[in-house]
């Protein structure tokens, strides 16, 4: 897909950019080189890429062009190709999406789900919505009641408030306001969980992970990760083991250095010892497990990616 948008990129002819009128041109390049063959704005909509009519709310300049310019540095599992367009192309698309700034008049939790999250998640909130086959990883199935109940509204509200780094869930925070966010989830809860909410069972975890960085403590999380995780999540940690097909949702992957960097050692233990509610994920606890296992598996996941968590000891040791 890449190398055809690049022979496509060798064939059209480069506009010059007139500073004073970048956002305007930077429209017109969106509609020439058939951004919205994939993207929607408006009223038209390729039905493979995210929504952009929103774009200048949810993201700077900075993160808008350096993505057009390399995709995968953003997200690490886009399908979004490297166009060749020039560097004052490139400023002008970024100029006019960070001008799209119009917050939508949302009023309920229905037309805020309706205009905002179906797209992704689906009407129905199965996570089938009507991009989701492009999207890696697969938007969240929202009507399994065992995954959404074993979450905290507090946990639920700051993925919808802060999105969820390396997917293509965004920080709806940004355009919606605290009661917006209660109201979405609210219906999500009503219409797609059906069930009540239920107090999460207690668990104990660190809040840092007890055991040190070292190679020695990576070398024991590995071993530990081929004997009990490779099955699903892949020996390299890329969640495409050879279980992986059979799953759903899909073993995550543990490469997606965005993601990884979000997520506290806190709830990578939680994740590991008291599994995921409704996904295929154990409670490795139940299987004997010990913090000190855990501690090790988190050191290795850690070692296998570029980005760590600021201010952690896996970002003062590199």
């Amino acid at each position: 897909m890449a190398q055809g948008a690049e022979l496509v990129q060798e064939t059209v002819k480069p506009v010059e950019i007139v500073p004073a009128m970048a956002v305007k041109q930077g429209r017109e390049l969106i509609d020439s080189r058939a951004c919205l063959a994939c993207h929607k704005l408006g009223d038209k909509d390729g039905a493979v890429a995210p929504d952009l009519s929103y774009e200048g709310l949810l993201k700077g300049e900075t993160w808008i062009y350096e993505h057009f310019k390399n995709p995968r540095a953003s997200i690490s599992d886009s399908i979004m190709p490297t166009f060749r367009f020039t560097d004052p192309e490139f400023k002008a698309l970024t100029s006019y999406l960070a001008s799209l700034q119009s917050a939508p008049n949302l009023t309920s939790g229905e037309q805020t789900y309706k205009t905002l999250c179906q797209r992704c998640h689906g009407e129905k909130g199965d996570g089938h919505g009507l991009i989701a086959v492009y999207l890696d990883p697969y938007p969240r199935d929202l009507t399994k009641a065992a995954f959404m109940n074993s979450k905290t509204e507090t946990r639920l509200a700051a993925s919808v408030r802060e999105g969820v780094a390396g997917t293509s869930m965004p920080a709806w925070g940004k355009i919606l306001n605290e009661q917006q966010t209660k109201d979405v989830l609210a219906y999500v809860q009503t219409t797609f969980v059906k069930e009540a909410r239920r107090a999460v069972r207690e668990q104990k975890l660190p809040e840092t992970n007890p055991v040190a960085m070292s190679k020695e403590s990576a070398a024991r999380g590995e071993a530990t990760f081929v004997a009990r995780c490779g099955g699903c999540h892949g020996r390299k940690g890329d969640g495409k083991g050879p279980n992986s097909l059979d799953i759903l949702p899909r073993p995550r992957n543990l490469r997606n250095s965005d993601f990884v960097a979000s997520v506290s050692d806190k709830r990578l233990f939680q994740s590991i010892l008291y599994g995921v509610q409704g996904t295929a994920m154990p409670p490795w606890i139940d299987y004997g497990m010990s913090q000190n296992e855990v501690g090790d598996l988190v050191n290795f996941i850690r070692s296998i990616n570029s980005k760590q968590p600021q201010g952690s000891q896996y970002a003062k040791s590199n």
